[in-house]
């Protein structure tokens, strides 16, 4: 059986150690900081008993006001190919379901995150390559290919996901996380 702590001040650096460690190439603990701070983002550390096995998150977004996006969903890479991706993800989507919210969205990149898009595919999602003409030039600005993937699942009864003109501002969140890794480094 699987339990959700919310991250706090108390819980905090365990929680940027698992987003370390399942995200390595991601430097962003300020992430985890400003959830505690505001709760958007809401985190939370998965525990299978007393050991920690994943973290998962939602936040929601000024300009996408029916949509929930998906923060910091992971699986530590020894808990893998075991099923907690699937039952921590079941567990965010009831959560917003409990919460009245419209659609759970996010974005991944293809490739690497392969497992993580059939796992989105398995759970009901309906995943579309990328394709918002405003973010595709600001990625094409920064010299970083659009091989995304955008992953939405509507949880009540409401319009169709309209793939075409939803922006997750990815452009936005890379330019971020680049200045993010130069702080980190210096």
């Amino acid at each position: 059986m699987l339990n959700f702590e919310k991250v706090t001040y108390k819980n905090c650096d365990l929680a940027k150690r698992l987003q370390a460690t399942i995200f390595p190439n991601e430097k962003s603990p300020e992430q985890i900081d400003r959830g505690i701070k505001t709760n958007n983002p809401a985190n939370f550390i998965v525990y299978e008993g007393e050991i920690p096995v994943g973290i998962v998150g939602y936040y929601k977004e000024a300009h996408l006001p029916d949509h929930v996006l998906i923060n910091w969903y992971g699986v530590l890479p020894e808990f893998r190919r075991r099923g907690y991706g699937t039952k921590i993800l079941n567990w965010l989507i009831n959560l917003c379901k409990d919460r009245n919210e419209n659609f759970l969205t996010t974005y991944t990149e293809k490739g690497e995150n392969n497992a993580a898009i059939a796992v989105y595919k398995n759970t009901g999602f309906g995943v579309r390559d990328y394709k918002n003409k405003v973010d595709e030039n600001k990625l094409k600005q920064l010299g970083a290919e659009n091989n995304y993937v955008i992953c939405c699942m509507k949880l009540k009864e409401v319009g169709d996901i309209d793939f075409e003109n939803l922006n997750l501002h990815i452009a936005d969140n890379l330019e971020q996380l680049i200045e993010i890794a130069k702080n980190c480094e210096t």
